[in-house]
Formats: C-alpha cells, sequence, structure tokens
C-alpha cells in the first residue's frame, strides 16, 4: 500500500496567543497508508479533524465551520514520512 501525503489547509480557527485569541488559517501535511488518492484524502482530512480537535490551542468559531481544502496530493512517498508528525503552519486571517 502507498504511503501519500496530503497538504489540506483550513480557515477562520482560533489560535490561543498570549495576546489573547486570533483568528487564522493553517496549512499541514498529513502522511497516510492508503489504497488510492480518494483513500488518502479521506483519511488524511480524518487525521487532520481529529488533531485541531485534541489541540487545546485551536478553537473553532462557531459562526464558522472548519473545511479543509485539498492543496496538493504526493503519492509513492518513503515509507519513513509515516513517522513524521509535522506541525501546523498557522497564516493570519487578512491573507485567507
Amino acid at each position: 500500500m502507498p504511503v501519500f501525503r496530503v497538504m489540506l489547509s483550513g480557515k477562520k480557527i482560533a489560535l490561543k496567543t498570549d495576546d489573547g485569541d486570533s483568528v487564522c488559517g493553517f496549512v499541514r501535511n498529513e502522511y497516510v497508508r492508503a489504497t488510492s488518492e480518494q483513500a488518502a484524502v479521506e483519511r488524511a482530512k480524518k487525521k487532520v479533524m481529529e488533531r485541531v480537535a485534541g489541540n487545546e490551542a485551536i478553537s473553532l468559531l462557531a459562526d464558522f465551520p472548519l473545511e479543509l481544502t485539498v492543496d496538493e496530493v504526493e503519492s509513492h512517498v518513503p515509507f519513513w514520512k509515516l513517522a513524521v508528525n509535522e506541525s501546523f503552519i498557522f497564516f493570519p486571517a487578512e491573507d485567507c
């Protein structure tokens, strides 16, 4: 089963900072094993939603349900990338 890299982005989340909550967006790479590109996208979306829900520093905005956008999918990524846990990359909401 090949390994895929799925780059996903999300918009309009609240990130808790020392200065209070900041509305921002994010991008993140998820590495998953899957039988097809479509299955990889679904698995990656599920993993990102779980990571967002489990991260106390990230809050979802009540007026905006989190929608994940697939920015890029790469297949046949090296198997060892499954052990990589890359961080979220946040950017200001004005750039959304």
